[in-house]
């Protein structure tokens, strides 16, 4: 379906029911309603929920963006969009086009980890069946277990930071623990 804008002046209100009915974590924030806005940047669900413990009710999607706007291109790894999640501290990343620079999705911590959950359990089966096939050696094996682990921990890191994030806000707000 492509990605979800909304312009800056989008009251909150709105903004949570575009969340809810698309099922979505974040949404882009631009300058105006034009195909070509400027994204201005990108508004979570992290920040709609500072922005409700603040009683910023009549609040607008630029008043309450503060989630950066950090880019990645879709020929990046996913070991470099994770990287760029943990330099910039975000929970998601914006994918743009590599020719035009107009967004075409939003990468989010919990793509990430389908992804990887995903990649391990391919690997896992196929070098099953390629060891029942006698193809693919034991080293093999303790070495794509190797790779496996170090994924995991980029992606635990990753989602160690989210995490972290959403406690200090917690604790910001003076909301209990769930």
């Amino acid at each position: 379906e492509g990605v979800i804008k909304c312009p800056l002046d989008t009251p909150l209100d709105d903004v949570a029911r575009l969340m809810s009915s698309r099922r979505v974590h974040a949404i882009i924030a631009t300058d105006s309603k034009d195909q070509d806005a400027h994204v201005w940047g990108v508004v979570s669900d992290l920040d709609l929920v500072s922005a409700a413990a603040l009683g910023a009710t009549d609040a607008t999607a630029g008043q309450t963006a503060t989630t950066e706007a950090v880019t990645v291109e879709p020929d990046e790894t996913l070991a470099e969009a994770v990287q760029l999640m943990r330099e910039h501290a975000v929970a998601h990343l914006l994918v743009t086009d590599s020719r035009s620079g107009r967004p075409i999705g939003i990468l989010s911590t919990l793509d990430v980890a389908r992804e990887i959950a995903g990649f391990n359990e391919r690997l896992v089966e196929s070098l099953r069946r390629r060891l029942e096939a006698g193809q693919v050696q034991a080293v093999d094996v303790a070495l794509a277990r190797v790779e496996v682990r170090a994924t995991n921990q980029l992606v635990t890191a990753a989602r160690q930071d989210y995490l972290n994030a959403l406690t200090d806000l917690r604790n910001q707000i003076g909301a209990p623990e769930t």
